[in-house]
Order: structure tokens, then sequence, then C-alpha cells
């Protein structure tokens, strides 16, 4: 079952009642509910900008007033943090990456990131003057860590890596975004061409991220014939919110072997692809420049205009 956005009105309830210390409580399940606005002011007729400018104001309390900060989950966050989230709103940004946190699982069975201090706020004293400070902070992961891209070279000996990576292939794509679950294959894939375009395969299946569930092998995942459609229409990326792209119930890995070998970079563990229109967005997972390596995380998001 593919996850729907909440309605206007239910976003709307969700408002920014600050607390004497000035911070607002965000339930779980609200953590998308400022990330939708312009999506569903299109859905209720409120096309215009001035009609989502008032369903943020409406929504945040003073919104006008810039904070910094950024709305994460069911947190505590300011209400200037919570006004950035509208801001961002108005601007058409969806976030579609999970955050990454200390010792998560991405993947059953590979090890988690460790997060830490390399040079704390006190240990910089020594280094500037009074009042000066500095934290550096570290990170030991695998690649295939969080919201993250393939290139060849994580199936290819010799496929291109990170490196290579050309930004035309990841950066502002026109998405198609296909509803789908179980074994997908060419029949619910979108017909014509997709040269220059993300294919973003929404299951539903991030709703699970974080449970004990989410590496079930029922999952949903490209088949074989499915990603041969893929290439065959020139399809740019394929991302999927759902644990591998690929049937983990065998050794096989059909859908990346077919997508990579044409240089088709694939995006996993996405989420919050229910906030996007099937078409009219555009699509970017950038990882960075990394000679060496096949996969990284990336902040993978959407501009809706």
């Amino acid at each position: 079952m593919v996850a729907r956005a909440p309605s206007l009105s239910s976003v709307l309830a969700v408002r920014a009642s600050a607390s004497a210390a000035g911070t607002l409580a965000v339930p779980a399940e609200s953590r998308h509910a400022f990330l939708d606005l312009t999506a569903l002011g299109r859905q209720e007729g409120r096309e215009e900008p001035k009609g989502r400018v008032d369903a943020v104001r409406e929504a945040v309390p003073d919104f006008s007033a810039c904070g910094h900060g950024s709305l994460a989950g069911d947190r505590a966050v300011s209400t200037c943090a919570a006004r950035d989230a509208g801001m961002i709103v108005l601007m058409g940004l969806i976030d579609l990456s999970h955050a990454i946190e200390h010792q998560m699982t991405t993947y059953p069975g590979l090890p988690g990131p460790e997060i830490g201090v390399h040079l704390s706020f006190e240990g910089s004293a020594e280094h500037y003057d009074p009042g000066t400070e500095f934290a550096i902070g570290r990170i030991s992961m695998i690649a295939n860590t969080g919201t993250y891209l393939d290139t060849p070279a994580h199936r290819f000996r010799d496929g291109h890596d990170l490196a290579g990576l050309s930004l035309e292939r990841c950066a502002m794509l026109p998405a198609v975004v296909v509803d789908a679950d179980g074994a997908i294959g060419p029949d619910v894939l979108p017909g014509g061409r997709l040269d220059g375009m993300a294919v973003l395969l929404r299951t539903g299946w991030d709703r699970r991220w974080g449970t004990a569930h989410y590496g079930d092998p029922d999952h949903p995942y490209l088949t074989e014939a499915g990603a041969q459609v893929l290439v065959e229409r020139g399809a740019t990326l394929a991302g999927i919110d759902s644990v591998n792209i690929d049937d983990t119930t065998t050794g096989q890995r059909p859908a990346h072997t077919t997508l990579l070998a044409a240089g088709i970079p694939v995006v996993e563990h996405l989420t919050g692809l229910h906030l996007l229109p099937h078409t009219g967005a555009h699509f970017t997972a950038v990882p960075p420049s990394i000679d060496g390596m096949a996969t990284f995380p990336v902040r993978a998001f959407a501009h809706v205009p």
C-alpha cells in the first residue's frame, strides 16, 4: 500500500504552539507536515503563491521572522526552525533522505556508522583566543549507509566510480514517480522515452525504516525485465524507497546488473516520495567526488515548482 500525503487541513492542524522555552514539539506522524504545503495547496486548489504563503503563516506563527535550524522528526525544535521549514516549502524543496545516526541500521547485517568527536569545543580552547572555539566531528562508516547512490563500480570492476560520475546523471533531473509494490515489472513503468529522467519507484516501504521489518525479504523490488525497460527507454537514474532495488531472496542482482551496466546510477533507501507529484518535480542526489569509491550517501531532494 502506497503512503499518502496528509491533507492540507491536517497539516494546518499541526500548529506552532511555542512553550516558554521557545520550542515546538512535532509529532512523529507529522514530521513531513511542513514539507508538503506546496503540493497540498495544489491538491486543494491553492496553487497561487499567496495561498501557499498564507498556509505556512497559518501553520507557523510569525514564520516570516527568519530563524535558523531544521525540522527533524519528532524532536523538539525551535519555532525559528519551523519557520525555516516553511520557507523551504515556499522554495519547493522536499528532503528525500534518511538522516544518518550513530550505529543505525541501513541494511541488515551491515555495520552502522560510528559518529563521534575529533576535537571538542573544550579541546579547541588552547588553539584560539578566549571565547573563540570550534568542534570537529568524525564519522566511520561503510559506504552503503543511509540514502545512497551506486555507481557502476559497485557492480563492475571496470565501472566508473564516484569521481567519474557526471552531475548530469544525478542533479536536477525531471522526475517520474511510479506507484508500485511487490515485483515491479514493465507493466507499471511509464511508456515512451525517459531520456534525461529520474524514475523513482514509490512503494511506501520507507515507513518500515528503523524497524526490524525494514529488511524483510518480501520488500518491493525492480525485476530484471523492468530494469531492461528503463535502459531501453533511456532513463538517466533509477531510485527506490525500499531496502534494495533487487530481489534479495536469491544471490542474483539483475536490476543492479542491468542498470549499472548501462551507466544508470541507482539510489536506494529513499524516503518521503509520497510528497511528490507523479511528474513535474526535479530530483537531485549528488554524492561527493571520491576516487576509488563506488557508493556513498547522498542528500537526495526534489524541487517541486
